[in-house]
């Protein structure tokens, strides 16, 4: 079934949109502290970002996990 701009204004969805952005951000914060950053496919089981150091020398993998707006949450990039 196709999906369109409906689909997120109902809700439906909208839990995909949220891990995207999650997984985007992180990307981004990790980038920003001078780590090089790999996301795998969405769909891929357990790792989501696969990030290595600017000599290549110390490799992590991290699984993210996003939450949506009703939660409350503390931010750990602050």
């Amino acid at each position: 079934m196709a999906r369109d701009s409906s689909d997120v204004i109902n809700g439906e969805g909208t839990n995909q949109i949220v891990g995207n952005a999650s997984l985007y951000y992180v990307s981004y914060e990790l980038s920003k502290r001078g780590w090089n950053v790999l996301t795998t496919s969405r769909n891929a089981k357990g790792v989501d970002i696969v990030i290595y150091d600017q000599q290549g020398k110390e490799t992590h993998t991290i699984q993210v996990k996003g939450q949506g707006l009703r939660k409350k949450c503390n931010s750990i990039w602050n």
